[in-house]
């Protein structure tokens, strides 16, 4: 796998419209994706986990999943576990917390880069066999290739095929079982998944289990997806090594049926019983006649102690050899109810399709919940601002606005903030265009040049104009020290003193963190998002500082809400993220595929 990040063929994607961000749910959710969420299939599923020394059979852990797959999309929760939807359509990956009050809206861009950057840093780009986790011990590369899903080389596993499914095998040891039914081994208790339904699942499985992408690349080849599978985990979590077995169950209607077809034969047996032991043969008929006869000529029996004694209270004479004898006669044993059936009542359809709360999914719909943004735990005030911003609950400063701030600064001789109020606005509607001119909409633009005029002498002036001029030419330390005396400064002045400010300070490096502790650049960022959450420029920067600092996930919510600011078109550092998107698409094709595929 060779890492590089921008290629001819990226740069060749064309700009693409505005993602579905962060900001959205529900049916605005809905209406973005542009098609409904229709399923293929409903399934549910049993893991179970057990040592490798241990017996997976007798294991009682089990954890029911249900997965409901649809074309270009799966959505999946264990019992009382979070709720996920991955959507190939529009590169999202939604998640509903295991209490149902947090809904999160992620890009599929974040996740997989996130993995990419894992795997290369941890095996070098796939050129080292042993990867040492330190207290954890040493695992083989194949062990991180299928937690991450990555691999950099095929080919790595020893694949044998049945007429019922096939194994691998990795060094001699089995680490993987597909089950398609139909064996005597068989695991199995539904059909195998077919069509869309297959191809959906396998896709699922990419996020449900740590599974080998050689095993993933081999169930494509074929059209099934298998109805029960094992495979063996060595990670930090289970050094010593664990088996998993996932087994789906049959669908609702299916074993309905099935059960139907048991009580029928289970009637039928057990009234077959009833008619063998009641049937008599031909000395038992008659004995029966003759005991029938006997009967008949019996004499009446005799009245009961409670009769006789009736009759002695109406005044009655009574034969006392009757009573004597009815206190002799045994009473009769009270009724009871009869003695229950000692097997269990046939269930209609497996616990695992039981109406439990705990398995409903409800994504994208979530109703009561909060939605929150990826890296909120980050982004704090300044994240929900963002969020404001992109529902357009706040409204856009124009460029007449931009011009009035401009206007006063520079009237109260307040030089120095009033090109920075230029700045911002720049960060707001892109360079200025060469030709601009007094009467057309980007009026600041045309009268900043008169500034530079009017500043000639002025200290303050040409100290931001300076920093100004150091930052565009990469010289970060002597632009920190320049524009950092403004970054208190209220208004569009201070909030882009703060952007030149926080992005020349990463620029430095350690050395500028070091000798200006008391400039924290990813918390100047935040300040000038929440003052001004509608300037895509910073969202671009801020988004850069969380990329290097290991956490893409966060950095492209950033790119997202930037790119979704309503009535701002994407500066060009924003508008080139489709390009790195479609590098990640060519790295990790299977983490993005193709959601037109068949």
């Amino acid at each position: 796998m060779s890492i590089s990040w921008i290629t001819a063929a990226a740069l060749a994607a064309g700009a693409a419209s505005a993602p579905a961000g962060p900001h959205l749910a529900g049916e605005d959710y809905i209406t973005v994706r542009g098609a409904p969420l229709e399923a293929l299939a409903e399934t549910r599923w049993t893991r179970t986990r057990a040592p490798l020394d241990g017996d997976i059979a007798a294991a009682a852990n089990g954890v029911v999943f249900a997965a409901r797959l649809g074309p270009d999309w799966a959505q999946w929760r264990s019992s009382g576990g979070a709720e996920t939807l991955a959507d190939w359509r529009t590169r999202r990956l939604l998640t509903l917390s295991e209490d149902g009050e947090r809904l999160t809206n992620a890009s599929l861009y974040g996740e997989t880069r996130r993995r990419l950057d894992t795997y290369v840093a941890l095996s070098g780009a796939g050129a080292l066999e042993e990867i040492d986790f330190g207290e954890a011990g040493v695992f083989h590369r194949i062990w991180l290739e299928a937690a991450m899903g990555l691999a950099a080389q095929p080919g790595a596993l020893e694949i044998e095929e049945s007429d019922h499914g096939f194994t691998a095998s990795f060094d001699g040891e089995r680490i993987f079982r597909a089950d398609f039914g139909g064996g005597e081994a068989s695991l199995c208790e539904a059909e195998s998944l077919t069509g869309g339904a297959a191809r959906s699942a396998r896709l699922w499985l990419r996020h449900a289990a740590p599974v080998h992408p050689d095993l993933l690349d081999q169930l494509a080849q074929g059209e099934r997806f298998p109805c029960a599978f094992e495979l063996t985990v060595y990670s930090p979590d289970s050094p010593q090594g664990r088996l998993e077995r996932w087994v789906m169950h049959a669908p609702p209607a299916e074993a309905a049926e099935e059960s139907e077809e048991q009580d029928a034969a289970e009637a039928a047996e057990s009234e077959a019983a009833e008619v063998e032991e009641t049937a008599p043969d031909s000395d038992a008929a008659e004995d029966q006649e003759a005991e029938s006869e006997a009967e008949t000529e019996a004499e009446t029996p005799e009245p009961s102690l409670t009769e006789l004694l009736d009759r002695l209270a109406s005044g009655e004479d009574v034969d006392a050899d009757l009573i004597l004898r009815a206190l002799d006669t045994p009473r009769a044993a009270p009724a009871t109810a009869p003695a229950p059936d000692p097997r269990p009542a046939p269930a209609s359809r497996p616990a695992a399709f039981d109406m439990d709360e705990a398995l409903i999914l409800r994504l994208p719909h979530a109703s009561g919940a909060r939605l929150a943004i990826k890296g909120d735990d980050y982004l704090e005030t300044a994240g929900q601002a963002a969020l404001a911003a992109v529902r357009g609950e706040i409204s856009p400063p124009d460029a007449a606005d931009f011009y009035e701030e401009f206007e006063i600064a520079r009237s109260t001789a307040r030089l120095a903030e009033a090109l920075l109020i230029s700045v911002q606005e720049t960060h707001h509607f892109g360079p200025c265009p060469q030709d601009a001119v007094v009467g057309g909409e980007r009026l600041t633009c045309t009268l900043v040049r008169d500034l530079a005029r009017s500043g000639v002498g002025n200290a303050q002036f040409e100290r931001a104009a300076g920093g100004i001029d150091a930052a565009l030419e990469g010289a970060h330390r002597s632009a920190v020290e320049s524009l950092s005396p403004f970054v208190d400064l209220e208004g569009p002045g201070g909030v882009a003193a703060r952007l030149l400010t926080a992005s020349a300070l990463i620029g430095w490096g350690a050395d500028g963190l070091a000798a200006r502790p008391d400039l924290d650049p990813v918390g100047l960022m935040l300040e000038a998002i929440e003052e001004d959450p509608l300037a895509p420029d910073a969202y671009w920067r801020l988004g850069q500082r969380f990329m290097e600092a290991g956490a893409p996930e966060t950095a492209w919510t950033l790119y997202d809400l930037g790119r979704n600011l309503p009535g701002r078109s994407d500066p060009p550092a924003l508008a080139g993220i489709v390009t790195i998107e479609a590098r990640i698409t060519e790295l990790a094709p299977q983490w993005l595929p193709d959601h037109t595929a068949d």
